[in-house]
Protein backbone atom coordinates (compact mmCIF):
# COMPACT_ATOMS: atom_id res chain seq x y z
CA UNK A 1 0.00 0.00 0.00
CA UNK A 2 1.74 2.93 -0.96
CA UNK A 3 1.56 6.08 1.81
CA UNK A 4 2.51 9.07 -0.77
CA UNK A 5 5.89 10.56 -0.18
CA UNK A 6 7.49 12.01 2.96
CA UNK A 7 7.34 15.54 3.06
CA UNK A 8 9.66 18.33 4.67
CA UNK A 9 8.59 21.76 3.91
CA UNK A 10 10.59 24.79 5.22
CA UNK A 11 8.85 27.90 6.99
CA UNK A 12 11.43 30.21 8.33
CA UNK A 13 13.06 27.79 10.89
CA UNK A 14 10.24 25.39 11.04
CA UNK A 15 10.38 22.09 9.08
CA UNK A 16 6.76 20.74 8.39
CA UNK A 17 7.47 17.06 7.74
CA UNK A 18 4.35 14.76 6.98
CA UNK A 19 3.82 12.02 5.31
CA UNK A 20 5.41 8.47 6.37
CA UNK A 21 7.76 7.76 8.53
CA UNK A 22 9.58 4.76 7.28
CA UNK A 23 12.70 3.43 5.09
CA UNK A 24 12.62 6.25 3.01
CA UNK A 25 12.49 8.94 5.19
CA UNK A 26 15.73 10.71 5.58
CA UNK A 27 15.44 12.95 8.76
CA UNK A 28 19.55 13.27 9.64
CA UNK A 29 19.83 15.45 6.68
CA UNK A 30 17.64 18.10 8.95
CA UNK A 31 20.26 18.22 11.35
CA UNK A 32 22.12 20.56 8.81
CA UNK A 33 19.22 23.02 9.53
CA UNK A 34 19.25 24.21 13.48
CA UNK A 35 19.71 26.95 14.19
CA UNK A 36 21.38 28.13 17.69
CA UNK A 37 21.88 24.03 18.27
CA UNK A 38 17.60 23.84 18.21
CA UNK A 39 16.22 21.98 15.01
CA UNK A 40 12.56 22.78 15.10
CA UNK A 41 9.35 20.21 13.54
CA UNK A 42 6.02 20.36 12.98
CA UNK A 43 5.11 16.69 12.35
CA UNK A 44 1.34 17.21 12.38
CA UNK A 45 1.28 16.11 8.68
CA UNK A 46 2.95 12.63 9.59
CA UNK A 47 0.50 9.89 8.58
CA UNK A 48 2.14 6.57 9.22
CA UNK A 49 5.43 5.32 10.90
CA UNK A 50 6.53 1.58 10.74
CA UNK A 51 9.63 0.14 12.64
CA UNK A 52 12.22 1.55 9.80
CA UNK A 53 10.97 4.45 10.54
CA UNK A 54 11.22 4.34 14.34
CA UNK A 55 14.79 2.97 13.34
CA UNK A 56 15.60 6.59 11.01
CA UNK A 57 13.75 8.42 14.16
CA UNK A 58 15.74 7.08 16.52
CA UNK A 59 18.62 7.77 14.56
CA UNK A 60 17.83 11.12 13.81
CA UNK A 61 17.74 11.35 17.95
CA UNK A 62 21.14 9.90 18.12
CA UNK A 63 22.61 12.03 15.45
CA UNK A 64 21.66 15.17 16.88
CA UNK A 65 22.36 13.88 20.81
CA UNK A 66 26.17 13.72 19.18
CA UNK A 67 25.71 17.22 17.85
CA UNK A 68 24.76 19.00 20.66
CA UNK A 69 21.25 19.65 19.17
CA UNK A 70 17.87 19.77 20.30
CA UNK A 71 14.81 18.90 18.48
CA UNK A 72 11.89 20.82 19.37
CA UNK A 73 8.91 18.72 18.23
CA UNK A 74 5.56 21.01 17.96
CA UNK A 75 2.31 19.47 16.83
CA UNK A 76 3.54 15.80 17.01
CA UNK A 77 1.09 13.40 14.82
CA UNK A 78 -0.20 10.51 17.44
CA UNK A 79 0.97 7.76 15.24
CA UNK A 80 4.34 9.12 16.34
CA UNK A 81 3.58 9.92 19.97
CA UNK A 82 2.82 6.70 20.31
CA UNK A 83 6.41 5.47 19.44
CA UNK A 84 7.80 8.55 21.10
CA UNK A 85 6.42 7.27 24.11
CA UNK A 86 6.85 3.20 23.79
CA UNK A 87 10.56 3.92 22.87
CA UNK A 88 12.31 5.54 25.13
CA UNK A 89 15.45 6.59 22.44
CA UNK A 90 12.87 8.12 20.42
CA UNK A 91 12.68 11.42 22.31
CA UNK A 92 16.66 11.57 23.81
CA UNK A 93 17.38 14.72 21.99
CA UNK A 94 14.06 15.97 21.62
CA UNK A 95 11.87 18.52 23.61
CA UNK A 96 8.05 17.96 22.85
CA UNK A 97 6.18 21.52 22.95
CA UNK A 98 2.32 20.25 21.84
CA UNK A 99 0.89 16.92 20.55
CA UNK A 100 -2.50 15.44 18.78
CA UNK A 101 -4.25 13.04 21.00
CA UNK A 102 -7.87 11.57 19.95
CA UNK A 103 -10.57 12.57 22.46
CA UNK A 104 -13.99 10.89 22.51
CA UNK A 105 -17.48 12.03 23.20
CA UNK A 106 -19.51 9.60 25.48
CA UNK A 107 -22.50 10.57 24.66
CA UNK A 108 -22.87 10.79 20.98
CA UNK A 109 -19.63 8.94 20.25
CA UNK A 110 -17.83 11.43 17.77
CA UNK A 111 -13.82 11.23 17.99
CA UNK A 112 -11.91 14.14 17.59
CA UNK A 113 -8.44 15.25 17.08
CA UNK A 114 -7.34 17.47 20.33
CA UNK A 115 -4.03 19.91 20.10
CA UNK A 116 -2.44 19.80 23.67
CA UNK A 117 -0.01 21.79 24.72
CA UNK A 118 2.83 20.64 26.79
CA UNK A 119 3.58 23.64 29.28
CA UNK A 120 0.01 24.75 29.68
CA UNK A 121 -1.23 21.31 30.42
CA UNK A 122 2.01 20.01 32.39
CA UNK A 123 0.09 19.70 36.07
CA UNK A 124 -2.49 18.12 34.26
CA UNK A 125 -0.65 15.66 32.31
CA UNK A 126 1.85 14.84 34.72
CA UNK A 127 -0.91 13.17 36.88
CA UNK A 128 -1.99 11.26 33.68
CA UNK A 129 -4.87 13.21 33.18
CA UNK A 130 -5.60 15.51 29.96
CA UNK A 131 -7.35 18.85 29.89
CA UNK A 132 -11.36 18.47 29.31
CA UNK A 133 -12.68 19.29 25.73
CA UNK A 134 -15.81 20.28 24.35
CA UNK A 135 -17.32 17.17 21.89
CA UNK A 136 -17.00 19.22 18.41
CA UNK A 137 -20.53 17.62 17.61
CA UNK A 138 -22.47 17.76 20.23
CA UNK A 139 -21.33 19.94 22.99
CA UNK A 140 -20.84 17.73 25.72
CA UNK A 141 -17.60 16.56 27.50
CA UNK A 142 -14.83 15.05 25.63
CA UNK A 143 -11.90 12.01 27.04
CA UNK A 144 -9.10 10.73 25.92
CA UNK A 145 -10.02 7.81 23.32
CA UNK A 146 -6.91 5.97 24.66
CA UNK A 147 -5.17 5.44 27.97
CA UNK A 148 -3.26 8.78 29.23
CA UNK A 149 0.14 6.72 29.38
CA UNK A 150 0.10 6.57 25.17
CA UNK A 151 0.49 10.11 25.67
CA UNK A 152 2.53 11.48 28.03
CA UNK A 153 5.14 8.50 29.17
CA UNK A 154 7.98 10.93 28.41
CA UNK A 155 6.91 13.37 30.55
CA UNK A 156 8.54 10.81 33.15
CA UNK A 157 11.00 9.39 31.14
CA UNK A 158 9.09 6.03 31.18
CA UNK A 159 7.49 3.99 28.60
CA UNK A 160 4.04 3.09 29.00
CA UNK A 161 5.08 -0.99 28.30
CA UNK A 162 7.24 -1.18 31.34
Amino acid sequence: MDRGPFTCKREGDVFLVGGPIDERAQLQPLLRWATAKTLVLDLAGVTFVNSLGVREWVRLQAAARDAGVTIELRRVAEVLMYQINIVPAARTASVIRSFFATYVCDVCGNEQSELLDVARDRSLLEAGKAPAAPCSACGMGAHLSEAPELYVSFLSGGSPLR
